[in-house]
């Protein structure tokens, strides 16, 4: 039986005969297959079993998605083996199949796997894009999962993505969050976050004073740690410029987020505002503050997020870990301004 792996843009060219799609799931969740063509389920396809679908012919381009089968959304444990197969030349003879990676499904209540065209007499058989294998803290982790949960997708599309920079206040009143490890806690939920909304777009960061010095980011899964060691190295300033002139221009050919950590609602909260209005030069401030003292604040009127901290008290990923409702509202919250209005993105988290 010949074998083709379809990994990234990889495509392979099959007889145009009925193609028989099969999955295997690992997990608690049981898995259905369908078939779509023009955003409606393919008519003809035979179904012996949920994870068995055979598509006889293929006209238009059609593309088969999973299914959870007695739930909303896919466990965190659920994984797939996606195949494809047609019958050989003559009878009797090997199939030849197309055999996707193994796909993560947690979190996520539908996943496209594949993508089949009519070509030239052949059909052209490609993968979705599966998102990149990260090694994350149990946070991140457990971050992805929710955004993916809240966002309904693996990864989001183009018209969605983002790139994003990350600038930290490096003053001298914001450097016990750096001892008291919330810092290097949030960055790591913002790793699990950027994971759905950046994929594979710019991701950078900076340390903010009185002037911007950008500080390169080598991946998500050194997101934390660049950061906070970035902090580390230089000394603490006695100003913050939340809405220094040097944060824009970050990506100056598409869309931006920038998220400003600090640690009080910013005395330039004005220049902050500004720059928010300014098309492709998203912001959105993000406090590591008490509860009591964001009450008698005065929130931005461009998107902002409360991170709460208790002092003295469990770490932030203690409590995101173990409190099921505070992890989600905080993604909601930090996901608010990313998105266009009318996609699916921006309609999920206005919800």
């Amino acid at each position: 039986m010949p074998t083709f792996m379809l990994q990234g843009s990889t495509a392979v060219n099959f007889p145009a005969r009925a193609i028989t799609v099969s999955v295997r799931a690992e997990g608690t969740t049981a898995v259905r297959l369908v078939a779509l063509s023009g955003g409606s389920e393919l008519v003809g396809t035979v179904a012996p079993r949920p994870d068995l679908l055979i598509i006889p012919a293929v006209a238009d381009q059609v593309v088969v998605r999973l299914l959870p089968i007695g739930a909303t959304r896919f466990d965190e444990s659920t994984v797939v083996h996606v195949s494809a197969s047609v019958p050989g030349d003559d009878p009797g003879a090997e199939a030849s199949r197309a055999v996707l990676d193994p796909v993560s499904l947690a979190g996520l209540d539908a996943r496209d796997v594949l993508i089949l065209d009519a070509d030239a007499g052949l059909i052209r058989i490609r993968g979705v894009r599966v998102a990149a294998k990260l090694r994350l803290s149990a946070l991140g982790m457990t971050a992805r999962v929710a955004t993916r949960e809240l966002l309904g997708v693996e990864s989001v599309d183009d018209i969605s993505a983002l790139d994003v920079r990350v600038a930290i206040d490096e003053s001298a009143s914001f450097r016990t969050r750096v001892l008291d490890r919330n810092l290097a806690d949030v960055l790591d939920m913002f790793a699990g976050i950027l994971a759905v909304i950046a994929p594979d777009r710019r991701v950078g960061g900076a340390t903010v004073g009185e002037g911007v010095h950008p500080v390169t980011v080598a991946g998500l899964e050194s997101l934390s740690e660049t950061l906070v060691q970035a902090l580390a190295d230089r000394r603490p300033s006695s100003g913050f410029r939340s809405g220094h002139r040097d944060l824009r221009g970050f990506s100056p050919d598409g869309n931006a987020m920038t998220y400003v950590i600090t640690d009080a609602v910013p005395a330039d909260v004005a220049d902050l505002e500004r720059a928010d209005r300014i098309p492709g030069e998203a912001r959105h401030l993000v406090v590591l503050g008490e509860d009591s003292a964001w009450q008698v604040q005065v929130p931005p009127t461009s998107p902002s997020t409360l991170i709460p901290i208790v002092p003295g008290g469990p770490s932030l990923a203690e409590r995101c870990l173990s409190d099921p409702a505070l992890l989600p509202r905080l993604i909601r919250s930090v996901l608010v301004g990313c998105f266009p209005p009318g996609t699916s993105a921006h309609e999920r988290v206005s919800r």
